[in-house]
């Protein structure tokens, strides 16, 4: 009887050992798996931050190597105007750049690209359309120099100058004073020199807009 009971006992213990040493097992594996995981965690993030950091020297390198994008004035001018080419009848250059008493010395030709208007010394002189000033200097020939882009394919060029009311990159609507006539550069007379063009090329003013045909000096 005695070894009977001690029989059970020691099954007893022998299963409770086995039960022990399976959950051992059974942890141990985990914590493997576990360790596993996490080290695959931590190399998968190690190469994400090191492709992020390529990345990064990659754009460094390249904006340090971009060469600088080559921008006229007028490219920026045009920049301000989303590059968008205005029809409206206040942009076409048709009007007369003079309103006081004037004459036509000198008309439109192959040699002279433009039309001289003789007025008066002081006389004010008028964006014939609205645009911006892109130019304002001074020229060896041309004395004072003032040119507007109408956006829209014209310009137009106003010489001899005696002085300017605006400055480059200002707007000016159709007929607003832009300065007033004088003898600068090469010029014997007081007179405005007037140049229109179109897609760059000179075109005569009056087939846009009408001037009396009286001539000073004929």
């Amino acid at each position: 009887m005695i070894f009977h009971k001690n029989y059970l006992v020691n099954a007893l213990q022998l299963i409770i050992i086995v039960i022990l040493i399976g959950i051992n097992s059974y942890l141990w594996r985990k914590i493997v798996r576990l360790n596993r995981d996490n080290v695959k965690l931590k190399t998968d993030l190690v190469s994400s931050n090191q492709i992020l950091e390529l990345i990064k020297q990659q754009l460094e390198s390249e904006k340090k190597h971009k060469k600088p994008e080559k921008r006229t004035h007028e490219n920026k001018l045009f920049e301000m105007n989303n590059n968008i080419i205005i029809h409206d009848d206040r942009f076409y250059p048709d009007l007369l750049p003079l309103t006081e008493d004037f004459a036509v010395s000198q008309r439109f030709s192959e040699s002279h690209p433009a039309i001289d208007l003789a007025a008066p010394f002081g006389a004010e002189v008028f964006s014939s359309g609205s645009g911006i000033v892109i130019a304002c200097s001074i020229d060896k020939y041309l004395g004072n120099v003032l040119i507007i882009n109408h956006l829209n394919n014209y310009k137009t060029l106003y010489a001899h100058l005696s002085s300017y009311t605006v400055k480059v990159n200002d707007f000016v609507d159709k007929g607003d004073q832009i300065g007033s006539v004088g003898n600068s550069g090469l010029s014997s007379n007081p007179h405005l020199h007037f140049e229109l063009n179109f897609q760059n090329k000179p075109i005569d003013p009056e087939k846009i807009m009408s001037i009396p045909t009286v001539k000073v000096n004929p």
